[in-house]
């Protein structure tokens, strides 16, 4: 007889459902928090049809927890250690943890403004970092020594160049074909005046220390900027979009070289 009470096979039915939406996971991924268990389950199936990661998914206020996990995201993979908040409210101390661990909380009571939001940030926290690391990390180029265009032979050696492909700025170390570094690139100068980096095609006059001339290399060599396979790689995972095709063709160029000296 039915009692209008749920049995234990409907009980764990309910318990089931309820566990496939609240859930943790091992992965890493946003922090998801929405009011009911109707309205989380339509984020994350809307997160997850974008492509996104959910590490840990629930019903209530935002609190110090949901920062806490954030944050150890965000030391591995810093554009999924946010958390996102659909009509629910934001404790103060998990806002004050937030301000402190640089943790971003994002807010709406409309699913579909919070995912655009996120998208739009994650889209510019990638571009700016893309821009930081080109800023910070040395970026490919193949030059030509010019025959006759050799002003001083060492300390440092100052001689005249083309740039072959990529680009070439201040600061690099470059290397001969054999993948030996040669010396330091310290200054760059076009038609007398200082430049800072120089693209294909351009000929100018740079001074490297520690180089010499007719022993380190010669005039008509191709000489390189020396990248590390770790440099490499996170030029290519964060700056692929900001690299030229001739920047790419420089960089397999120069792996080439690299990579084979490491056999």
């Amino acid at each position: 007889m039915d009692d209008g009470n749920p049995n234990t096979d409907q009980l764990k039915e309910i318990n089931d459902m309820i566990r496939s939406i609240m859930f943790e996971s091992e992965k890493n991924g946003v922090i998801v928090k929405a009011d009911t268990l109707g309205s989380l389950e339509a984020l994350e199936k809307l997160l997850s049809s974008q492509g996104v990661d959910i590490k840990r998914a629930d019903v209530g206020t935002v609190g110090k927890k949901d920062v806490f996990d954030a944050a150890v995201v965000a030391s591995a993979e810093p554009y999924k250690g946010v958390v996102l908040s659909f009509n629910v409210g934001v404790a103060d101390d998990a806002a004050d943890e937030a301000a402190k661990a640089g943790v971003k909380i994002f807010t709406s009571n409309v699913i579909y403004s919070l995912c655009d939001d996120y998208a739009a940030w994650v889209s510019e926290a990638k571009k700016k970092g893309a821009e930081s690391a080109i800023d910070r990390l040395p970026l490919p180029a193949k030059i030509l020594a010019l025959p006759g265009h050799t002003f001083r032979a060492s300390k440092p050696a100052i001689f005249g160049v083309e740039i072959v492909g990529g680009r070439l700025r201040k600061g690099v170390r470059l290397m001969a074909s054999s993948g030996e570094v040669i010396g330091e690139l310290r200054e760059m100068q076009k038609e007398g005046k200082g430049v800072n980096e120089a693209k294909r095609g351009e000929q100018l006059a740079i001074s490297v220390e520690g180089a010499i001339c007719g022993k380190s290399f010669s005039e008509g060599d191709s000489l390189f900027v020396y990248i590390s396979r770790k440099e490499a790689d996170e030029l290519v995972s964060c700056c692929e979009s900001e690299m030229s095709d001739d920047d790419k063709a420089a960089l397999q160029e120069i792996l080439a070289i690299t990579d084979k000296r490491l056999i």
